[in-house]
């Protein structure tokens, strides 16, 4: 039977999880920002030891409609990809080589999440969607060894109507990730 960690920022970003035989699906919430993040996965990682972490939650984007949903693979760190030429890494590709993530990947939209300490009002450069903490998700699950991939529901258009709408479209994301989830796991 596979762990999967379902990660949220928020618990208003949880989703309703089907049971399954095949997998045991526990859901966390880190809190919100980068080192929350870290520190919530790096326990979830030695505590419940899971097959793969998916970070489930919402992102603004420049790129996408809202309501749209991305199956994220890269993540950037907006904070330190100035500081990349001191050897700093600031972005990082997950392998979705295992049988949960292809499940997610199929037929989806990839995409590249970029994260950092702020919410996000102007447009941020690298990256298909925005939130606060999938990089340092990745960053901890790739230093111990498990497999980690991120669900984003568009909330928002970066620049236009960014926290006003995220909270008005927190149902509507639950609604619509947990419908993904069902049709990806069937």
């Amino acid at each position: 039977m596979k762990k999967i960690a379902v990660v949220h920022a928020f618990e208003a970003e949880q989703i309703t999880l089907p049971s399954n035989s095949d997998m045991e699906v526990k859901q966390f919430i880190c809190g919100c920002g980068k080192a929350k993040a870290a520190a919530a996965t790096m326990k979830i990682v030695l505590t419940y030891k899971p097959d793969i972490v998916v970070n489930v939650g919402t992102a603004g984007s420049c790129n996408h409609q809202v309501g749209d949903i991305l199956v994220c693979n890269t993540f950037v760190d907006r904070n330190l990809l100035p500081l990349v030429e001191f050897g700093l890494e600031a972005k990082i590709s997950v392998d979705t080589n295992n049988d949960v993530a292809q499940k997610l990947v199929s037929g989806s939209t990839l995409g590249t999440c970029n994260t950092g300490d702020n919410f996000v009002y102007e447009p941020f450069g690298d990256g298909d969607v925005c939130d606060m903490e999938a990089f340092a998700i990745a960053q901890v699950c790739q230093s111990e060894n498990v497999p980690m991939i991120a669900l984003k529901y568009v909330t928002d258009i970066v620049g236009q109507n960014s926290l006003k709408i995220w909270e008005e479209k927190l149902a509507d994301a639950r609604k619509a990730l947990t419908e993904f989830w069902i049709e990806k796991f069937k």
